[in-house]
């Protein structure tokens, strides 16, 4: 999605934490910004402190690598 609207193939609606990078080099521009919520980064809450199912898991896992770039 970022790639496309990098390309000017349209618009991406993305967490902040994730597109301040090609804002900066102005890569991309922000559009709409009144309408726009402020949102860092996805949060993930589950009902228990056990090791979540292996999908779950594995998603977690990815938004962290993600994070850590």
């Amino acid at each position: 999605m970022m790639e496309a609207a990098v390309a000017g193939l349209g618009f991406a609606a993305v967490f902040d934490g994730y597109v301040q990078p090609y804002l900066e080099r102005g890569d991309l521009v922000e559009v709409l910004a009144d309408w726009s919520e402020t949102f860092d980064e996805p949060y993930l809450y589950y009902p228990s402190r056990r090791i979540p199912p292996s999908p779950l898991r594995a998603f977690v896992d990815f938004v962290q690598a993600q994070r850590r770039g």
